[in-house]
């Protein structure tokens, strides 16, 4: 192992490396995109951290080699964001349409998006609009659907831009969903719809919990794997 001002070299592996001064005195480490973050009290690497960075080395190279598999698939996504997006889990393509308003088709393989030549400068942004309609669509009828199936009842639920994670309850009653779901395939948003729907029950993630979603999506486990390989999605039209 060695350690340079911005990387941390294991065999032929270098990873990028940024240490910082930490909000607590905690020694924290964590990836932020593809780069190891280390906090410190003090934001200096010592003999006590880098003993830390040596006694976690099998952690890091292993959580890297996934980061950075989440992080040029996003790259790939981003390359083609204006001509190709993903819908239930299909590669759509996207055509843009000058026109005096707003409005889209979605049909099949293929979204097309009307709007007026000013607003074509910010193609991303339009596609991101359209897609929040299409999820909320999607969604709402998805949750009634379940709501329906369980037996259950929710408060409310919005359908919001999380940053961070798909979705979550509230011990209101209230769910919120991430509309970045739209891209997932359909059995995937069941699942996540379940997992919330869940936690009306065991605000928790207690065996108990799990044994009721196991009740209504038995292959939980799969998909809990499967949603960690897409946690690249979340936010990508921020």
């Amino acid at each position: 192992m060695n350690i340079t001002q911005d990387a941390l070299i294991v065999a032929d592996l270098r990873i990028p490396l940024r240490v910082q001064a930490g909000k607590s005195r905690k020694l924290q480490m964590r990836f932020d995109r593809e780069c190891l973050l280390v906090e410190t009290s003090n934001g200096q690497l010592g003999a006590h951290e880098i003993l830390f960075i040596q006694n976690n080395l099998k952690w890091i190279t292993a959580h890297y080699h996934k980061v950075k598999q989440s992080w040029d698939q996003k790259l790939q996504f981003l390359n083609t964001v204006e001509s190709k997006t993903q819908i239930l889990g299909k590669e759509i393509h996207i055509q843009f349409i000058e026109s005096s308003g707003y409005r889209y088709r979605y049909e099949g393989h293929e979204l097309i998006i009307y709007a007026p030549a000013f607003a074509l400068n910010r193609k991303k942004a339009l596609i991101a609009n359209v897609m929040r309609k299409i999820a909320k669509d999607y969604i709402e009828r998805a949750m009634l659907h379940w709501i329906e199936s369980t037996g259950l009842s929710i408060h409310r639920m919005h359908i919001k831009n999380h940053y961070s994670k798909w979705g979550s309850c509230s011990s209101l009653k209230n769910i919120n969903l991430n509309w970045h779901l739209i891209m997932l395939n359909k059995s995937l948003i069941d699942y996540v719809i379940v997992h919330e729907l869940m936690h009306l029950l065991e605000m928790n993630h207690s065996p108990r919990f799990w044994q009721h979603v196991e009740k209504w999506y038995p292959d939980h486990k799969k998909a809990r794997q499967e949603m960690k390989q897409q946690q690249w999605i979340i936010g990508i039209y921020d």
